[in-house]
């Protein structure tokens, strides 16, 4: 009787811990910078975008003067968010800026370190 209590007592710890799994925060597509994404202007060429924002997530071949930067972020239990920047070119040069999804705080995020996420001082969206 008294190993069936034990069992019991150690079934019933293990199904409560089971409950309580830890989720992580999920980001991913493009890492955007909220300076960076300030500084994009009408007229721009292609090579000052890709240096502010970084390659593009989505290069459509079949539409490629648009640029599309999608970043996704799912806090731990919590509902999905996505912000989204659609840059359009005509000859080389920034004609529309389109921004879409849920407009979140990008200085808030946390990043992928477990650090907030603070603007950079240069450079944007990419990494060397």
């Amino acid at each position: 009787m008294r190993i069936i209590l034990i069992c019991a007592a150690l079934f019933m710890g293990i199904s409560v811990s089971a409950c309580s799994i830890y989720e992580i925060d999920v980001q991913q597509g493009n890492l955007l910078d909220i300076k960076a994404i300030e500084k994009l202007k009408i007229g721009m060429n292609e090579r000052q975008v890709q240096f502010l924002l970084g390659s593009p997530i989505i290069k459509d071949p079949f539409h490629p003067n648009r640029w599309d930067y999608v970043h996704t972020f799912r806090p731990g239990k919590g509902e999905m968010t996505q912000y989204t920047i659609t840059v359009l070119f005509k000859n080389n040069k920034v004609t529309k800026i389109d921004q879409s999804g849920e407009k979140f705080d990008l200085l808030k995020m946390p990043s992928t370190t477990g650090t907030v996420t603070t603007p950079s001082s240069g450079g944007g969206g990419h990494s060397h």
